[in-house]
This record gives structure tokens, C-alpha cells and sequence, in this order.
């Protein structure tokens, strides 16, 4: 079966012939059924999604966004962010308004959070090394070298005006730099080498391939539940009738239930990051 054409219609379409089928089966006193379909259907989703990481982890290594140590770049972004909140926090605590610059003391807390942030971003351009990263983990290293770049700016501002510790000042700027060379060094990796970019910008729709037999066999398993709860009873065809009276099956000759094994099962193949917007066979 096929995903229909339609992008967010035909998602609410499939929901639609879920919610439809669970509340027939419900009504019909299949309440069991519906509800270890919709269990079992979405255990598979999470499985095949773990099983997908791990082959592309397998093939790609570090290089994707998925693959650690890069899936610690997303957070990065907090450790920027309390960077800054920091440097500006101190702003207010070590400046005195009567005693301008008697007392001004390094600021420890962000000396320590940028000291983790070095040490962070120094352990993930080792653990890269020459590998082409993927474009979201290139794009985000990108945006947090901005990040880095205004928060450096600033401390130097503070320090110039003697509202900031000098020293706190050169660790973020250090900060910047080096958020800096990641981005250019995984941004010229790409440029250079733009075969491998686009073999792991293809990382997860590979993985999926590689899933999708088993996948299959899964979900072709839970429909001979389904045939097997429908072969035993009398009132089956009343029910089949009642659900094509309030909406058609996207497969002819599907019976109540397959929907909810395939909206739910395929929950992996067209949510979060990883989709990139893809439109997968369900």
C-alpha cells in the first residue's frame, strides 16, 4: 500500500480512516482488537525507527544527525544560550554602581559553562575528523557559530566598558572561535567532497530501505489478525458496509482496522526531523 498524494490532507485523511475504524470496531464490541492494533502497530513504528538509527549509525558513524556524538550538537545550543544569559547576568551582579571598577572579579560561572562548551566542541571535531557531516548537523553548527559570534561581540563590549571581567570576555570569544572553525571545517568537508554529502544527507532515507522488508512482513502479520477476527464473525460484512458508508478505504477490499495498523505503524516514516519533508512509502 501507498501513501496517497495530498501532503497534509492526506494526513488528516489518514487519521480520519483510524479514528473512523477504531470507534466501528469499538462499537462493534472489537474494543480488544482495536486496541492491539493500535499498540502493537505503534510498538512497530518506534521498533523499525530504533532499527533505522542503528543501521545508519552503523554505516555513516558520527557523521549524521542522528549518530552520536553529533546528536549532542542540537544541544549545544542551550549551553550557547546560558553562555550568553550568563555574560549578561553578570552584567547586573558585578557591576557597582558606586564602586565602578574597585571590585569587578572574573565570572566563574560562565568561565565553567565555557570551559564545557570548549571541551564539548573539541571532542566532536575529533570524533569527526575528516567525515562529511550531514546538512542539518553543518546547518546548526552554522547557527550556533553565529550565536557564539554576538555573544563574543558582546562580552568584548562589556569589557571595554569595564562592565565585564576581562577573562570572561576571552573564554567567549575562544567559544567563537572555535563553534566558528567546526562550522567552516564541516561547510569546506561538504564543498570538497560533495558525493559523500549527498550519500549522508541520504542517510535516513537509506536506513528506511533497509527496513522496509521487515517492516512489511510486520505489518502483514497484524492484518491476518485483523482477517482472522473478521473470518469468525457473522455480522462482518454489516460492518464492512457501515464503514463504506461513512468513508471509502484508500485500498479497495480493506478491512476495518487496516487503517489504524497503517497510520499507526508508519508514524516513523513521515514524522520529526529525519522525514526532511519526504513523503515514504506506508
Amino acid at each position: 500500500m501507498t501513501a496517497r498524494p495530498g501532503g497534509d490532507a492526506d494526513a488528516a485523511a489518514s487519521v480520519a480512516d483510524r479514528n473512523l475504524e477504531y470507534g466501528l470496531l469499538v462499537f462493534y464490541g472489537m474494543r480488544e482488537l482495536a486496541e492491539g492494533l493500535s499498540r502493537d502497530a505503534a510498538a512497530l513504528s518506534r521498533r523499525m525507527e530504533r532499527e533505522a538509527k542503528r543501521s545508519a549509525r552503523r554505516r555513516f558513524g558520527v557523521a549524521t544527525s542522528f549518530g552520536a556524538p553529533l546528536a549532542g550538537l542540537q544541544f549545544l545550543l542551550l549551553l550557547v544560550a546560558a553562555t550568553v544569559l550568563i555574560s549578561v547576568n553578570m552584567l547586573s551582579v558585578q557591576f557597582d554602581r558606586e564602586h565602578r571598577l574597585e571590585q569587578l572579579q572574573p565570572d566563574a560561572a560562565s568561565l565553567a559553562v565555557s570551559g564545557v562548551v570548549a571541551l564539548s566542541l573539541v571532542a566532536m571535531l575529533a570524533a569527526v575528523g575528516p567525515r562529511v557531516v550531514d546538512r542539518s548537523v553543518s546547518t546548526v553548527a552554522a547557527r550556533a557559530a553565529l550565536v557564539y559570534a554576538l555573544a563574543g561581540g558582546a562580552a568584548v563590549f562589556a569589557s571595554v566598558n569595564g562592565s565585564a571581567a576581562p577573562s570572561a570576555a576571552v573564554a567567549v570569544v575562544a567559544m567563537a572561535l572555535l563553534a566558528t572553525g567546526a562550522a567552516v571545517w564541516f561547510a569546506a568537508n561538504r564543498r570538497r567532497r560533495p558525493a559523500a554529502a549527498a550519500a549522508v544527507d541520504e542517510a535516513w532515507s537509506w536506513a528506511v530501505t533497509q527496513q522496509l522488508p521487515a517492516f512489511e512482513h510486520e505489518r502483514e502479520l497484524l492484518r491476518e489478525r485483523v482477517a482472522s477476527a473478521f473470518a469468525g464473525r457473522a455480522d462482518a460484512a454489516t460492518i464492512i458496509a457501515d464503514r463504506d458508508s461513512i468513508r471509502a478505504p484508500a485500498t479497495a477490499g480493506a478491512l476495518p482496522g487496516e487503517a489504524i495498523i497503517s497510520m499507526q505503524s508508519s508514524l516513523w516514516l513521515t514524522a520529526g526531523r529525519h522525514a526532511r519533508g519526504r513523503r515514504m512509502p506506508v
